[in-house]
């Protein structure tokens, strides 16, 4: 970096000097000597140092009872990844995190109700972690999927150059060091009882390591966070909100410059990072500086938290036409690679109407097909399979996806030639039409899901969040972009080109919405229009476009007791009932 670059960072103050940290950072993260660099450049291992020792014990079989000097080097292995390798780290004196209130840190150390202890013990689920990384499949990661897509989009549409980078934590959970953690809940409002709370569920912990089926070893450890703990994600969210605060500053600060989504100059939006657990997608023009202003953000990050970036397994991605891209690459020492990539398990740059973005679901769909049509299975073991698993497999990219006609027939053809096909794979007559099989149970049908339908349904939950989470990123992502209409509730219509973003497959669904309005007698009505305040109470006044006929008083009925068994007010936040 050339002369007169200011570190981003002269304001973060820390107890210690810098000295210190620049001996911290020597001594923990020296280089990689020659006779540890694999032939292809890359750092070996230690999984490699370690299988080069187990190889020369040439004499030692596997199988049965270990050797003594085999089962401790693979327990010592264990024992060096969860030993914290340094007695002191620097702090982040000198950023804001996002606090929680004094009220909800005090409700965090009452005393627990009967009551509660009851609801959790009946309602607990075995499965206490329900994806590989302890992370549910919740909107979060839709949200991110969205945003990153709208960005990309926004910044190829206005044609400036920058780059995308995808970067990798290096045994993320593993190396966390909890004096850091601990640090940034106290940072965060949390009361020393809570803060003590979580470090006893972290730091009382032992392993053993399962060798030939037997556990061998008992040992502490003293960083790192269990996988599989559901309380781990939590922690790990926690921690990465520092490489957050740390990217926010140096943003802030004019060293690094993100996305701009919007109109430049007027109501916009910059995105200069994206965080999912340990997945990090950041933005950047191709500016030589700030990729060394971003270097320092790893670093710093590095030394305070424990955790390292793996930069020779992260990837970096031109966005539009980048002309010094190598040298680009050379700053951050990264892997290079092309839109579409891949981000959160959706492919990011790829028009959302292309039929090839359903590869991977068709795929895996005929792989478990593949391990299914060996087996002799009753039409209702099928049906069960159908319902319960290849059903589901579509719905992650149901969720963010308008899905093409035949992409729709292609999967309804494969469920459907395993219901009434037969051990080979000769076709036999199809009993019962596939929409009749797709229609509810208590119509006396099968019930399996019709993959449209579920699609509208499943975007349509957009259309009602982007009203109700009025404060969440990717609503401001797109009210900037697209603007708004009907008091929050829409987004204005799309007439440009579809390009890389997913809202405006996502937008058409108000257009089924209006379908349902036909015969409304007020079209821009809210529900307060049809609502008249007598004394305390609330009353409907249900309006009609014709006058009812006989046969259709019990339905009038019906309705009208449906309305009033639930109880409305006149504040608060519209929410489903």
């Amino acid at each position: 970096m050339g002369e007169g670059c200011r570190s981003p960072f002269s304001l973060i103050r820390t107890p210690e000097s810098m000295e210190a940290h620049e001996h911290l950072v020597e001594g923990v993260f020296d280089p990689i000597s020659d006779h540890e660099r694999r032939p292809d450049g890359g750092e070996s291992p230690h999984r490699d140092r370690n299988q080069q020792g187990l190889e020369k014990k040439k004499g030692a079989k596997l199988g049965g009872k270990v050797p003594n000097d085999i089962v401790e080097i693979i327990t010592q292995f264990y024992i060096n990844l969860y030993t914290e390798e340094v007695d002191w780290r620097p702090k982040l004196d000198g950023l804001e995190f996002s606090m929680i209130s004094e009220e909800d840190a005090i409700w965090l150390e009452r005393s627990f109700e009967q009551d509660e202890v009851e609801g959790v013990l009946k309602h607990f689920n075995g499965d206490k972690a329900p994806r590989p990384n302890g992370f549910p499949m919740s909107q979060q990661i839709w949200d991110s999927v969205l945003n990153s897509n709208e960005v990309l989009d926004s910044w190829l549409k206005q044609g400036t150059p920058g780059v995308m980078c995808k970067v990798d934590i290096e045994k993320a959970y593993d190396h966390v060091y909890w004096g850091f953690l601990i640090y940034l809940l106290h940072q965060s409002g949390f009361l020393m009882k809570w803060c003590n709370w979580i470090w006893f569920c972290i730091s009382t912990i032992r392993f053993s390591v399962i060798i030939n089926g037997y556990p061998q070893g008992f040992f502490a450890s003293s960083r790192g966070l269990r996988q599989g703990d559901p309380l781990s994600p939590l922690l790990f969210d926690v921690l990465m909100e520092s490489l957050s605060r740390l990217m926010v500053h140096a943003a802030n600060g004019g060293y690094i410059s993100g996305f701009l989504v919007g109109v430049p100059g007027g109501n916009s939006l910059m995105l200069s990072h994206l965080l999912f657990a340990d997945d990090t997608l950041l933005f950047c023009n191709n500016d030589l500086v700030q990729l060394e202003y971003l270097r320092h953000v790893f670093t710093w990050f590095e030394v305070v938290s424990g955790l390292r970036v793996n930069l020779h397994k992260s990837e970096m991605v031109p966005v539009g036409d980048v002309p010094n891209l190598e040298e680009l690459v050379a700053v951050l020492s990264c892997k290079l690679s092309a839109r579409p990539m891949t981000y959160l398990g959706i492919p990011l740059g790829t028009k959302f109407n292309f039929k090839t973005i359903w590869n991977p679901v068709i795929e895996k769909m005929e792989r478990r097909l593949a391990g299914w049509k060996c087996l002799y299975l009753s039409k209702g073991g099928k049906l069960t399979l159908i319902k319960s698993t290849l059903s589901n497999l579509p719905t992650y990219f149901l969720s963010l996806f308008c899905i093409p006609s035949e992409v729709a027939n292609h999967l309804e053809k494969l469920q459907r030639d395993f219901l009434w096909n037969g051990m080979g794979e000769q076709p036999k007559f199809h009993l019962v039409k596939w929409a009749t099989v797709c229609e509810p149970i208590h119509n006396g049908n099968l019930g399996v899901k019709n993959l449209r339908f579920f699609n509208q349904s499943l975007l349509g939950k957009w259309l009602w969040r982007y009203r109700m989470d009025g404060e969440a990123l990717w609503r401001k992502v797109v009210e900037v972009k697209y603007g708004i209409i009907w008091g929050g509730w829409c987004s204005k219509e799309i007439c440009g080109t579809h390009g890389v973003g997913l809202w405006k497959g996502i937008r058409r669904g108000w257009e089924m919405f209006h379908s349902f309005l036909s015969f409304s007698v007020d079209k821009e009505a809210i529900v307060a229009d049809f609502l008249l305040t007598r004394t305390v109470n609330l009353h409907w006044e249900v309006a009609f476009v014709r006058n009812l006929q006989d046969w259709e008083i019990d339905a009038l009925t019906s309705f009208l007791d449906l309305l009033y068994s639930v109880s409305l007010h006149d504040s608060g936040l519209d929410q489903l009932f």
